[in-house]
């Protein structure tokens, strides 16, 4: 969504965007947001971005924000060249990976082994939500990454390395950045793998 009047606090929305590149979109309204409704968010203006959890309210249009994250480490200043729509979170991704734990409590809490990195070259790379909330790849060369055979939503990295080669998403609707050759580039990369979609978008962090 478009952003028709901004600033530090609360936002009020504009239209849905329609963009060959950034893609097109639903108004919250269509999706079925309602009136008090919750949803994580991401906020892109120019390269500043911002991500978090917001609260509707459909009479006025307008977006509450909490900060989770953002390139400037507070709320941005938004103004109408803002763009906000409704993503997925790391926290709540790993909720949903973990959807067998409701109810359960863990004290103390809890800290997550990454798997070693995946050596992209030469490779062809089926994306597992098994895999865990969060997959390192190491770009070293030239190879695939395409959608698993199980459903599931999820994140991955790419991390770019000496040698990194061009990297082919067979199978993907893809949404976001594009995947670069340039060693120390980094990429931070969402997913939906379902009977009806698969669908990754990419975001560029470095």
């Amino acid at each position: 969504m478009s952003v028709s009047a901004g600033g530090a606090g609360d936002l009020t929305l504009g239209i849905a965007v329609a963009d060959p590149v950034k893609g097109y979109y639903q108004t919250f309204d269509a999706a079925g947001v309602a009136n008090g409704d919750s949803f994580p968010y991401r906020i892109e203006q120019g390269a500043d971005w911002e991500t978090g959890i917001g609260v509707y309210t459909t009479a006025t249009k307008k977006v509450s924000r909490t900060l989770a994250q953002s390139s400037t480490s507070s709320l941005l200043i938004v103004t109408t060249a803002a763009d906000i729509a409704i993503t997925l979170l790391g926290s709540i991704v790993d909720k949903m990976l973990r959807a067998d734990l409701k109810g359960q409590q863990i004290s103390g809490g809890a800290r997550l082994t990454l798997p070693t990195a995946l050596a992209l070259s030469g490779a062809t790379i089926a994306i597992d939500p098994g895999n865990g909330p969060l997959l390192p790849v190491s770009n070293n060369g030239a190879g695939l990454i395409v959608p698993g055979a199980y459903y599931g939503v999820g994140t991955f990295e790419v991390i770019n390395v000496s040698g990194a080669g061009s990297i082919t998403t067979t199978g993907w609707t893809v949404k976001g950045d594009s995947f670069d050759t340039s060693a120390g580039s980094k990429f931070l990369c969402s997913y939906v793998i379902s009977a009806n979609m698969a669908v990754l978008s990419i975001l560029k962090v470095a």
